[in-house]
């Protein structure tokens, strides 16, 4: 009975909270690829069982792959595996580490008061005074920063 053969790739696209994992599918092993994709933890070897995990499904060819890590801590060491599984147990790539930045853009806009909030580019907070808010005027206003 063989397992997959998967390697791991270095991430690129590395924000504050999310990241594009590549991986490599080497062999499909004895049986069909039925779940793919990567896993990833603050610890080193992270599993299918870890808190992150994005799953691609089955795999029926050989080749590389990507997939989003999302809803990352800003500023934090993370460890990703890319894994592949079949019917005879999950084979993992190798770990590679990514380090999310401590910056969060123009995403988190909030109100207080009359002025509008958000964290720039640096993870500083700044508003935007002189505002008049009503209602749920923010998110018709900013709808791509939701």
């Amino acid at each position: 009975m063989a397992t997959p053969a998967v390697t791991t790739q270095e991430n690129v696209g590395t924000i504050a909270e999310r990241s594009m994992g590549w991986g490599t599918l080497t062999s499909l092993g004895d049986s069909a690829v039925t779940q793919h994709g990567h896993c990833w933890a603050t610890t080193t070897d992270p599993t299918t069982s870890s808190d992150g995990l994005r799953e691609l499904g089955a795999a029926p060819n050989l080749g590389q792959y990507k997939s989003w890590m999302t809803n990352l801590t800003p500023g934090t060491l993370y460890y990703v595996r890319a894994f592949a599984t079949n019917s005879s147990g999950t084979a993992y790539g190798a770990n590679v580490t990514i380090t999310t930045t401590g910056t969060i853009g123009r995403r988190h806009w909030w109100v207080e008061g009359t002025a509008f909030h958000y964290f720039d580019q640096r993870g500083v907070e700044r508003k935007i005074e002189g505002t008049t808010v009503t209602g749920a005027a923010p998110h018709a206003l900013f709808p791509i920063f939701r």
